[in-house]
């Protein structure tokens, strides 16, 4: 595994990869899942197997949190 020349397929419909924030940790998340180990992403294993995927959910399987005020 790794980080590969792999970049995944379902980048255009996810709502994680759209995501702008210059935010270190969705970036890094980014390089390693979108562009690395893609299936390991519980995004793309969900849309594989057509289950729900909340606008919150992170490719490591937790759920993004806001804090008050953003």
């Amino acid at each position: 595994m790794g980080i590969g020349p792999s970049t995944c397929a379902y980048r255009k419909d996810c709502s994680f990869y759209k995501k702008t924030r210059d935010i270190a940790a969705i970036m890094l998340l980014k390089q390693i899942y979108c562009g690395g180990d893609l299936l390991e992403c519980e995004i793309l294993k969900r849309s594989l197997h057509a289950r729900s995927i909340p606008d919150n959910l992170l490719p490591d399987g937790t759920i993004e949190t806001t804090e008050e005020g953003e």
